[in-house]
Parts: structure tokens; C-alpha cells; sequence
């Protein structure tokens, strides 16, 4: 009999469903959040997002700009934040160029799956109260892999993240987003400086120059009457 039951728990069905459990366990409790009590990772003043359980954090430093990094693996499901910084992309300083920004962060994320052997299948604004966002969904052909929100405030942008290679769970990663909490009262969307302004600026620097010169010129024809 011992024989049997030994032989039973080195079985791969029995690996697999201990495996299962393992990953199904944990979730659940994910998936009952709104009555449970998470881990709440505050990013700045601007972005805040709940996690099961307290993420990983892992920045890092690329051409002297600091990456916030934060990840969860349950299983084969992985939750995961990026904060970054503005650099190479200008600021946005009205809606359209807000949605320019958004399409090319898209565009970069594309090309980072796109080495994996993924792809965008599918993305669309959309809002948390005064703030627009944008989600995109990456895929292995038709199997959907991972979903990402990505939201420009002040001067980072940030993406929140769900995935899983096996399994994806579009009831998680739903749960998942809706623990994101922007504050309304906090950085603009828009803090790029519009060309109007660099043309106004050159226009009043010389202007203010040509005031100089005429006034120097007429001192001088003034000195030598």
C-alpha cells in the first residue's frame, strides 16, 4: 500500500496538480482583493497600484537616468511597473501630442517583444478620471500573452503590466488594473513647451535687440550734434 501511495505522489498528474494548486491558491486570494487587504506600492505622489503581495523591487541605471523596476511572479503569472523618465521623447504639450507620445512608447514596447516573438494586437485610450491612458496587448499569434497600461504624467511615463506565457487570465489582469489610483490633483500631462513659445521668445529677444541698437544709435548721433 505504501508502495502504491509513493508511487501515486511521483506521478507527473500528481506534480502537475501540485503545481496547479500552487498557482490557483495564491490567486484566489488575489482575485478577492476588494475585501482583503493588499500591498500598496506608492510610486511618487502621482501613481499608486496594488499588488497580492509586496513586489521585488529592481531599478536600474541606464545612460546615468535611474529605471524603477517592480515585479511579482505567482506561478506563471507576473505582474510588473516601470517607472521612466523623459528622455529621449519630448514632452507633450497638447492632446495631440500627448496621443504622438503614447504611439511611440507603443512603438518601442512593440520592438521589445517583437524580439521575444511578440506582438501588438491591440490597443486603445482610455481614462482615470481627468488622466488619459493607453493599453496595449501583446500576443504569441493569436494567444494573447500580456497585457500593459501605460500612462504619461509629469515627466515619466509608466507602465503597469500583466502577463502570462501559459495561461493569460483576463479576469486577473482586469483586477490588476483597476487598483490603479492617480491622484487628480497631481502633475500635468502636459508639461512640454509648445514651438509657439521658442518663436515668441526669439521673436521678443529680438525685438528687444533692435530697441538696443536704435537707442545706442541715437545716443551717438546725439553725442556728436
Amino acid at each position: 500500500m505504501f508502495i502504491i501511495y509513493f508511487e501515486i505522489l511521483n506521478s507527473n498528474l500528481m506534480k502537475k496538480l501540485l503545481l496547479i494548486l500552487c498557482t490557483i491558491l495564491p490567486l484566489m486570494v488575489y482575485s478577492r482583493q476588494r475585501t482583503q487587504k493588499m500591498y500598496t506600492l506608492r510610486l511618487d505622489e502621482d501613481v499608486a497600484v496594488r499588488f497580492p503581495f509586496k513586489p521585488i523591487q529592481g531599478d536600474s541605471i541606464i545612460n546615468a537616468v535611474t529605471i524603477s523596476e517592480y515585479y511579482l511572479n505567482i506561478g506563471t503569472h507576473s505582474f510588473y511597473v516601470l517607472k521612466v523618465p523623459f528622455q529621449d521623447i519630448e514632452l507633450p504639450y497638447n492632446n495631440i501630442t500627448l496621443e504622438n507620445c503614447y504611439a511611440l512608447i507603443a512603438s518601442m514596447r512593440n520592438r521589445v517583444y517583437a524580439d521575444k516573438g511578440y506582438h501588438i494586437i491591440e490597443d486603445q485610450f482610455y481614462e482615470i478620471g481627468r488622466y488619459k491612458g493607453y493599453g496595449i496587448k501583446i500576443a504569441d499569434n493569436a494567444k494573447l500573452f500580456s497585457e500593459e497600461r501605460i500612462f504619461i504624467i509629469g515627466k515619466y511615463y509608466y507602465i503597469i503590466s500583466y502577463s502570462n506565457p501559459v495561461n493569460y487570465d483576463s479576469g486577473i489582469g482586469d483586477v490588476f488594473f483597476d487598483t490603479i489610483v492617480i491622484n487628480q490633483n497631481g502633475s500635468s500631462q502636459l508639461e512640454g513647451v509648445p514651438p509657439e513659445y521658442y518663436i515668441n521668445y526669439i521673436l521678443v529677444a529680438i525685438g528687444t535687440i533692435a530697441v538696443i541698437i536704435v537707442f545706442v544709435f541715437l545716443r551717438r548721433n546725439k553725442i556728436r550734434k
